[in-house]
């Protein structure tokens, strides 16, 4: 069979012979040229590789007419050297195509080259970044040897233009994780640590490689049948969220920590540390100096209250409240009832009480719904 590139942009006048008729070449590039793919068929004539025909979908895709195509070749017409975004010419595409031809010839078989980038720009100049998968197919003879070559191409641009948004975002993750104060954990669905940032080191005090390829409950022997073990396998095995404070004593560790655990897609646990053992101390110092002052306070003899001034506009003193008292200050003052009726008028309320001698009294506490 010989195909003559000059016959290419030559559509048939009449219809194609009856079932069982020899097809003409004229006919045969017809057929090509409607094919439901993007491609060309090339001359083995490396390193020419004369273009003999395309398809309708190569040309809309070039933006290059059939007659600026056939019979030239591939690389005369389609040259790699364009501008990238930096202004350097990219000369890429060539030498991986050239490759694949290369392979296809040798091998005898289908090869597809990695993907490639080929700016577009059609007659009136317009066009923009494109990327492009290559499948390149031999085309045997009879004598078994390579008649011809099926360059196929696929637009992946927008496929390539979500993978690029997906790397920008890992890599910007990445970028947050190494500079963030709190320590980062991953664990795989076997809970073993797979992952940590540099900051796991600070709040954990040992390098990450003690403890990658573990099990959480081998690096930290007495997380172990506690509940930060029940936390992490809910978060696994129901895929929620988990937040508790931990109180992780072993080793040489008595800390504190607050923990934020989420499930991964992989079936694990991503886990956020931080240490709040100052805060946590900090805390419990301060109610064990309130009951320590609460105790005396309560039971002393002396009546004692702490009241709010009330000012006006002017800044001037015209009344005040309540704001605690002890038990003796409101059994000398009989000031107990006029503390309670502040705190229901203080939440939108009231307190009133009605009294019936030798009966008792009757209190009577409003709130407004919630």
């Amino acid at each position: 069979m010989t195909l003559e590139a000059t016959n290419a942009s030559a559509r048939p006048s009449s219809s194609l012979p009856a079932h069982g008729a020899a097809l003409g070449s004229a006919d045969l590039l017809a057929v090509f040229a409607a094919l439901p793919f993007t491609g060309v068929l090339l001359a083995p004539d490396a390193p020419r590789f004369t273009m003999v025909a395309a398809t309708d979908a190569y040309c809309r895709a070039s933006q290059t007419s059939r007659e600026a195509m056939l019979g030239r070749g591939l690389f005369e017409v389609f040259g790699d050297a364009f501008p990238c975004d930096s202004g350097a010419p990219v000369r890429s595409a060539e030498a991986g195509l050239r490759a694949s031809f290369a392979e296809v010839l040798r091998s005898r078989a289908p090869h597809r080259a990695p993907v490639q980038r080929y700016d577009v720009v059609g007659p009136h100049g317009r066009g923009g970044v494109r990327h492009w998968q290559p499948l390149n197919t031999p085309v045997l003879g009879a004598d078994g040897g390579v008649r011809c070559l099926v360059h196929q191409v696929d637009d992946v641009t927008d496929a390539m233009a979500q993978r690029s948004a997906v790397l920008t975002a890992e890599r910007r993750a990445a970028r947050l994780l190494e500079r963030m104060t709190d320590a980062y954990v991953v664990l795989d669905g076997e809970f073993r640590v797979i992952s940590a940032n540099p900051a796991a080191k600070r709040v954990l005090g040992v390098a990450k490689e003690a403890f990658l390829g573990k099990t959480h409950w081998e690096a930290w022997p007495a997380s172990a049948v506690a509940e930060v073990e029940r936390q992490y396998r809910r978060v696994a095995a129901e895929g929620v969220d988990a937040h508790f404070i931990h109180h992780y004593v072993g080793g040489q560790h008595d800390v504190h920590l607050e923990i934020d655990a989420y499930p991964t897609d992989e079936g694990g646990v991503a886990i956020l540390w931080r240490d709040v053992t100052d805060r946590v101390r900090a805390e419990a110092a301060l109610r064990e100096s309130e009951a320590k002052y609460r105790a005396p306070f309560e039971s002393m003899d002396e009546g004692f209250c702490v009241v709010e001034v009330l000012f006006d506009d002017a800044r001037r003193a015209v009344d005040y409240r309540f704001v605690e008292a002890n038990p003796a200050f409101e059994q000398q003052s009989e000031l107990g009832l006029a503390i309670s009726r502040d705190l229901a008028r203080g939440m939108g309320g009231d307190l009133t009480v009605e009294s019936t001698p030798g009966v008792g009294s009757t209190f009577t506490l409003t709130l407004p719904r919630a």
